[in-house]
């Protein structure tokens, strides 16, 4: 197994605080998925009232 050292500032460059917003959050989700060649990939939306659903959800897999 491979060890490595690195500071903790490399979080930040790896990604924490990159994503401005929610929506942009969303678009990079689906975008990896797509460039992880994801056969199938699916979002779905379920509001608050639906069925059983209590709260807003929002979904994303392959």
């Amino acid at each position: 197994m491979a060890n490595f050292r690195t500071k903790a500032r490399a979080i930040d460059l790896l990604g924490r605080n990159q994503i401005a917003d929610l929506p942009t959050a969303i678009t990079e989700l689906w975008k990896n998925g797509y460039d992880a060649y994801g056969d199938y990939l699916d979002a779905g939306l379920y509001r608050a009232g639906y069925k059983d659903v209590k709260y807003d959800i929002f979904t994303i897999s392959r």
